[in-house]
């Protein structure tokens, strides 16, 4: 039977952890350890969900003329649910924890206040703030929850950045580095005012001209890890202040880089078709005892790549290849892993309207304990996907 095809989300975490094959190898500094941990691509393993996640909930998202064409982003918040469609939509949707519908944020235009893409959205729903920065009008925003503008930005060329990370008064920045042909991290207040640079550089830096998200969480939140798709290096910090890095390397055929040059997609394709078909694929969930990191495989004789994932387990410094992740929670289909996470330690999986109901209709939650719930949902009037919510464990169970 074929799977429909699901949009899994991608995940933002306050947690730590990482599944991979793990070798020794560090060289001395007096503020953070540099460690390689080697993936063994030959010797993978299966997990079950179980071992992951505690709960489950299920949120169909109410329509009320409100379409969300992609849910790219979700948040949890204390009180409310909010999800974020950059591509179609361009807007923000806020829910109630049982899905109902409550408002849409929607300020695309090309006046003041208004935006004309989402690259990058951060929602801190205890602050009443939402931040987003609008590459299109190169702009940063800063609105309510309601939608109301607080303050925005129109940044003079040397403010721009590729990402950035709210934490309390400061905003942290991943600028690029045009005369160095590299990246680097700064740091500012709310208002863009008083840039400091941070120190980020590490022997071996590898650098990567691909965009996408360089920021994720890490478990307690306290912190925060940087590394971007195709990076070997991850980097975490702590205060503003760098305290580990970890070089990820395979046991074969892995992507090779030179140090200090800055690589873009095409040459790192045309690695792959050279034989080098293993690679990060920089997104990380940060737990306890473990690091969560996916790569990708390039297929033999084919022109595209497959995703995978590998666990990093802290205390043992043991690394592990994930082959396949049983769904034995839900009873649903196997998940290869996760590609959303909230702040809130929650793991989410999508499903677009036209995916859920063919899937119920073929049976796939009967043998599950969430059946009743599944088909309790109307489907008689369903545009809006509906969210598998998982409470991610803190530490991984591997009895």
């Amino acid at each position: 039977m074929k799977i429909p095809s699901i949009n899994y989300i991608y995940l933002y975490l306050v947690l730590g952890g990482f599944f991979m094959a793990c070798k020794a190898g560090s060289s001395k500094n007096p503020s953070y350890e540099v460690k390689t941990v080697v993936i063994d691509v030959d010797d993978p393993v299966t997990l079950k969900l179980s071992q992951l996640v505690d709960t489950l909930r299920i949120v169909p998202l109410e329509t009320k003329d409100h379409f969300i064409g992609e849910a790219s982003q979700v948040v949890w918040g204390e009180n409310n649910l909010y999800v974020v469609d950059k591509k179609k939509a361009k807007a923000i949707f806020v829910y109630d924890h049982r899905g109902r519908f409550i408002r849409e944020i929607n300020l695309i235009g090309n006046g003041p206040g208004q935006y004309k893409s989402l690259n990058h959205v951060q929602i801190i729903e205890d602050q009443n703030r939402i931040y987003i920065s609008d590459g299109g009008h190169a702009e940063f925003l800063e609105i309510d929850l309601e939608g109301n503008v607080v303050w925005e930005r129109k940044l003079k060329p040397e403010q721009r950045f590729l990402d950035f990370l709210v934490k309390g008064s400061e905003i942290y920045l991943i600028q690029n580095d045009v005369v160095n042909l590299r990246y680097k991290l700064t740091s500012t207040n709310l208002r863009f005012k008083d840039f400091k640079p941070l120190r980020i550089k590490t022997p071996n830096d590898v650098n990567i001209d691909i965009g996408g998200n360089y920021f994720f969480f890490v478990h307690g939140g306290n912190g925060f890890v940087v590394t971007n798709a195709y990076n070997p290096i991850v980097k975490w910090f702590k205060d503003g202040k760098m305290v580990e890095v970890i070089r990820f390397e395979f046991s074969r055929e892995g992507l090779t880089f030179e140090p200090g040059k800055m690589y873009s997609s095409i040459e790192i394709n045309e690695k792959g078709m050279r034989g080098e078909r293993f690679g990060m694929s920089g997104q990380v969930i940060d737990q306890k005892n473990y690091t969560m990191v996916s790569f990708h495989e390039k297929l033999e004789d084919k022109s595209y790549s497959i995703g995978k994932e590998a666990v990093y387990l802290k205390e043992e410094k043991k690394a592990m290849v994930v082959k396949e992740i049983i769904n034995d929670v839900d009873k649903g289909v196997g998940l290869r892993g996760f590609s959303n996470a909230t702040e809130r330690g929650k793991g989410v999986c999508a499903f677009e309207a036209p995916d859920f109901i063919k899937m119920r209709e073929q049976g796939f939650w009967e043998d599950g304990p969430y059946v009743d719930k599944v088909n309790a949902i109307r489907i008689d009037e369903m545009d809006n996907p509906v969210l598998f919510i998982y409470d991610l464990k803190e530490e991984i169970d591997l009895e």
